[in-house]
C-alpha cells in the first residue's frame, strides 16, 4: 500500500467505493473467525424466526470494511483513532451487494502530521444501511517527523471532532 500524506487529501474528494457481494460463505467465515455464534449470522431459520429476511452480516465484518475503505483512502502509515456513529439501520443479507463509500470531510494540521476525518456509510441497493458515521485518523505531513511525530499526534484527539455534530 502506498504511502499517502496528509497534504494528499482534499476535503469533499470522494473516495473510491468498496463493493462487497454478501455471500453465505462470506458470513459464515466472518461469523466464524469473530466468535459471532449467534445462528442469525448464520442459519436462515434462526434468521428468519428471529424476524429478518436472511442471513445478515455482523458488526465486526461490517466495522472490517469500513476500515477497508479508509485504509484505502489514507494508505497503511495513518493511524486510525476513533469511529463514531456506526449504527445499523438495516440489515446486510446474503445475496445482496454491500457498497462501503467515504468521502473526505475536515482536515486539522497539526506540527507532527495531520487530521483528517471521513464520512463513511454502508448501502444496498441504495439505501443506506450502515452510518453515516465520522472515523478520525491521523497521517504524517510530507517533510515532517515520520513514526514519531505520528504516534505524538495520535495521543491527542482534536476537540471539534470529539464535539462535532454528526452527519444527517
Amino acid at each position: 500500500m502506498t504511502s499517502i500524506f496528509w497534504e494528499d487529501l482534499r476535503s469533499g474528494s470522494c473516495l473510491p467505493d468498496i463493493v462487497v457481494p454478501m455471500t453465505a460463505s462470506r458470513l459464515v467465515i466472518a461469523a466464524g473467525s469473530n466468535r459471532d455464534f449467534n445462528g442469525i449470522h448464520v442459519n436462515r431459520e434462526m434468521a428468519e424466526a428471529a424476524g429478518a429476511p436472511d442471513v445478515f452480516a455482523n458488526n465486526h465484518l461490517l466495522q472490517g470494511f469500513w476500515e477497508r475503505a479508509v485504509r484505502s483512502a489514507v494508505g497503511s502509515s495513518a493511524v486510525i483513532l476513533a469511529l463514531r456513529s456506526f449504527r445499523m439501520v438495516r440489515l446486510n443479507v446474503v445475496g445482496s451487494t454491500l457498497v462501503v463509500s467515504s468521502r473526505v470531510g475536515r482536515l486539522w494540521p497539526d506540527p507532527d502530521g495531520g487530521f483528517v476525518e471521513l464520512r463513511v456509510e454502508c448501502s444496498m441497493n441504495g439505501q443506506v444501511t450502515v452510518g453515516p458515521g465520522r472515523v478520525l485518523a491521523a497521517l504524517p505531513r510530507r517533510g515532517g517527523h515520520g513514526g514519531t511525530g505520528l504516534y505524538r499526534l495520535a495521543s491527542r484527539k482534536p476537540d471539534e471532532f470529539e464535539t462535532a455534530v454528526d452527519y444527517e
